[in-house]
């Protein structure tokens, strides 16, 4: 009798709640009346021909030309890679002369430039060989400084292992890939 008591008690109080709440979620806010906006037709000037020279605006001239195509390196210019000994970024005497050429090639070309590029074999970490391949660079970039070539005319850029020109794991295969590459451009 007394489980009946407290059921009855129990759900007279479930309906007394619900029914002084509500049936559960609150309704839903009225959205705001937007006015709607009249679109406004203009009427819109008929193009006018462009001519040339002052006609077209401001003192411009019309291109009537196409534009000049980039200037290429002649075929003969060659820039020899100077190579370095395993975890170094000093000339060795053997590279300078290969150094003095391209020296000698630049002083006489005065609207080349170069990009050094420093490079380095597959051992040691990534960044420690763009770090190598920069240093490499510089060294060369500063030799060729002394040599007399203009720096400003001289950029650099290390690309540590990521461009071999062999792919090989043996000794002579990195000796070619520890080296500073020379790419020329015409200004």
């Amino acid at each position: 009798m007394l489980k009946k008591f407290l059921a009855v008690a129990l759900t007279g109080t479930i309906l007394a709640f619900f029914s002084i709440t509500g049936p559960g979620c609150a309704k839903k806010p009225k959205a705001p009346e937007v006015e709607e906006t009249k679109k406004v037709e203009q009427p819109v000037a008929p193009a006018k021909p462009v001519g040339e020279g002052e006609k077209a605006g401001g003192g411009f001239k019309a291109i009537t030309e196409p534009a000049e195509s980039p200037k290429t390196v002649p075929s003969w210019v060659h820039l020899e890679d100077v190579y370095f000994d395993f975890d170094k970024s000093d000339i060795k005497a053997g590279e300078r002369s290969k150094l003095q050429e391209t020296a000698r090639i630049l002083k006489e070309n005065p609207t080349f430039n170069v990009t050094v590029e420093g490079h380095c074999d597959e051992r040691g970490t990534n960044s420690y060989n763009r770090a190598l391949g920069d240093r490499r660079a510089s060294s060369t970039e500063g030799y060729l400084a002394s040599l007399g070539v203009a720096k400003s005319r001289i950029s650099t850029v290390s690309y540590g292992e990521e461009k071999p020109v062999c792919t090989e794991h043996n000794e002579g295969c990195w000796s070619k890939n520890r080296r500073a590459h020379f790419l020329v451009t015409i200004r």
